[in-house]
């Protein structure tokens, strides 16, 4: 009988060592669906935590580590797909505070600002990855009080509401519309009811291209496959643009594959389609 027991408490143990953990946006632990954080159970041999960010109960494909002692004080730095640092946080009572560091995808800065209390403070600089300055705000308690930006070959701009838009799907049509019309369900999964959510991830690029299409949660190796097929077939989209710059980013996007209630004797031949669900969530920290 203490064996058994034993073995359970050594099970129960090593299940908790194995157990992610989840944190909001102010680092109070929480359930998965509520998170923004997700960190391995322990430090690694450099004694950070393993870091991923979530989206919708989901991690989004941004990743790093922090160096911390209780989460909520300590150091994130985020890392691009190359392995490199791309953003540097302070965190001091759960919230950045301190100045905050973000480089271009090919390693030159793109900004340097300050937060204070988890609201941008002070002065904010962006930069083009030919070191001009593309923008200068200023802030107060998170309020922009100041704004100027530049293009990049140091003229000023002079529509600076054209400075900042979200990537756009082009056409009349919206992004989800397009991806419910083509989906294929694969006739053998609906013949015996197979249905499921697959999440996917992609960056837009600068020049409007998805790239980088991952699953980041399966439902079925061929519905994943299909939701892969439609995306990848995407026009171009128009790029985001961000404090002057065309940027590129990265989305997360669920699709559905749902069927119908079933008819006697089966599914009709006539369901051949999934639905996708419409909402994208941008996983870019600007």
């Amino acid at each position: 009988m203490k064996k058994i027991i034993l073995s359970a408490l050594l099970l129960l143990c090593a299940l908790s060592l194995n157990a992610q953990q989840y944190f909001n946006k102010v680092w109070d632990r929480c359930n998965v669906k509520d998170a923004f954080y997700e960190t391995s159970p322990v430090k690694n041999e450099n004694g950070d935590y393993k870091v991923y960010r979530v989206t919708n109960g989901e991690r989004n494909g941004l990743e790093g580590t922090y160096r911390t002692d209780d989460f909520k004080n300590g150091v994130l730095c985020y890392f691009n797909s190359a392995g490199d640092t791309s953003d540097l946080q302070t965190f001091a009572n759960g919230l950045p505070n301190g100045i905050e560091k973000t480089l271009h995808r090919t390693g030159e800065k793109f900004f340097v600002r300050n937060m204070k209390d988890g609201k941008l403070d002070g002065n904010a600089e962006y930069f083009f990855p030919n070191g001009q300055m593309s923008a200068k705000i200023i802030y107060s308690k998170g309020e922009i009080k100041d704004e100027s930006y530049w293009n990049e070959d140091g003229s000023p701009m002079t529509n600076i509401k054209e400075a900042n838009r979200r990537a756009e799907y082009p056409g009349k049509d919206k992004f989800s519309e397009f991806v419910a019309r083509s989906l294929i369900y694969p006739t053998h999964l609906r013949n015996i009811g197979i249905q499921g959510r697959v999440v996917l991830s992609f960056s837009i690029q600068k020049d409007g291209s998805l790239t980088d299409i991952k699953v980041i949660k399966s439902a079925h190796p061929d519905l994943d496959k299909e939701a892969i097929r439609v995306v990848q077939k995407s026009k171009k989209w128009i790029p985001e643009m961000a404090f002057n710059q065309t940027v590129s980013v990265r989305y997360v996007f669920p699709v559905i594959f749902r069927l119908s209630e079933p008819r006697p004797g089966g599914y009709s031949n006539n369901i051949n389609k999934g639905s996708a669900e419409s909402r994208i969530s941008n996983t870019r920290k600007y």
